[in-house]
């Protein structure tokens, strides 16, 4: 009979960066043991490896009628079960291509919650499979803990290596919150793919930083439209204090598309300093675009600048552009239920 032995082993990582305070270290000399000692020694042997194929078989099956019958009794007797379902469920599937088997692991690995989280750092730090490191990843994001940051930031020194999982790891340090890990979701939000970018502007959303602040403007003028509205979402996340570097980014020469970004954004929060925002969108209804004058008037609605109702007018009286004008007209419709307000 094959036995499997599975222990707590903590390999020890330094994040140096003078941004970051405190810095993100594991646990090391006496803290590192208490923390091994505090998870029992678990080994599994064939036996129990098959009752655990056998119950998460029923859960993934491609039968539905089995699926139905026992899928959500397996799941809970899965579990049920713990931590000690853990390292067998991951050395059987973690790596799996079907989809319907990932699906489910990550369900069962998700209810059984934080007793999970020291096997997933373990196989985290002793991955060198992108998509293995890209899985747990994910989970470490499904049972956010501030505890997995070192785990999560290790495998970012070694980018090009672990590119697959990029995505998945910004994707976990915005879910986990901890604000130290906005350098990072920094440099992910520069980066050459798409998804990796993506990933990176919403997570900064969520740690809701004003050190993100910049590169969230800077990604306002990206190539893909899954990453410029995403980063005003997060924008928007982060709230007031994004009023003041949107107002000078108005003043560029950024491109139109981004601008109109920072006018949607600064339409949404921009109430806190009305006076001051609508100083500079009542100056944009005159600007050559004619988007731009578009969404200023939008954004002026948004904000119930009453006061601008007879310039609307005026303006919109003379407008030519077609999309400029419907939302000039979309605007004085909008001011007239603020007045009524």
């Amino acid at each position: 009979m094959k036995t499997h032995k599975l222990f707590f082993l903590l390999s020890l990582v330094i994040i140096v960066s003078p941004v970051l305070s405190p810095p993100l270290v594991e646990p090391q000399g006496e803290e590192k043991r208490r923390r091994m000692d505090s998870l029992p020694f678990l080994e599994y042997n064939e036996t129990f490896a098959k009752e655990v194929e056998d119950l998460f078989l029923k859960v993934a099956s491609f039968d539905i009628r089995v699926r139905e019958k026992y899928g959500e009794e397996s799941k809970r007797k899965l579990i049920e079960m713990g931590a000690r379902a853990v390292p067998p469920l991951l050395d059987m599937y973690l790596e799996t291509d079907v989809a319907r088997r990932r699906v489910s692991l990550f369900q069962i690995i998700k209810g059984i919650g934080e007793e999970a989280l020291p096997y997933l750092w373990y196989y985290m730090d002793n991955s060198e499979n992108p998509k293995a490191v890209s899985r747990l990843a994910y989970l470490l994001g499904e049972i956010p803990s501030k505890e997995s940051l070192p785990y999560l930031v290790s495998k970012l020194k070694e980018k090009e290596r672990y590119r697959e999982a990029l995505g998945s790891i910004a994707y976990a340090l915005g879910r986990i919150g901890d604000r130290r890990a906005t350098p990072y979701l920094v440099e992910l939000a520069k980066d050459e793919d798409v998804f990796v970018r993506k990933s990176a502007v919403v997570a900064l959303g969520r740690l809701k930083d004003p050190e993100g602040i910049p590169v969230l403007i800077h990604s306002l003028e990206d190539d893909y439209h899954i990453v410029r509205y995403p980063a005003s979402i997060s924008l928007k996340e982060i709230g007031p204090e994004t009023i003041d570097p949107l107002l000078d980014y108005l003043e560029s020469d950024a491109p139109s598309i981004a601008k109109g970004y920072a006018i949607e954004v600064l339409g949404s929060i921009g109430a806190v300093e009305k006076d001051k925002v609508s100083k500079t969108l009542l100056e944009l209804l005159h600007s050559e675009d004619p988007w731009l004058r578009a969404f200023s008037a939008e954004a002026i609605a948004d904000l119930c600048v009453i006061s601008a109702k007879k310039r609307l007018v005026s303006i919109m009286e003379k407008e030519k552009h077609p999309f400029a004008k419907q939302q000039l007209v979309e605007a004085l419709e909008k001011l007239e239920n603020c007045e009524k307000q």
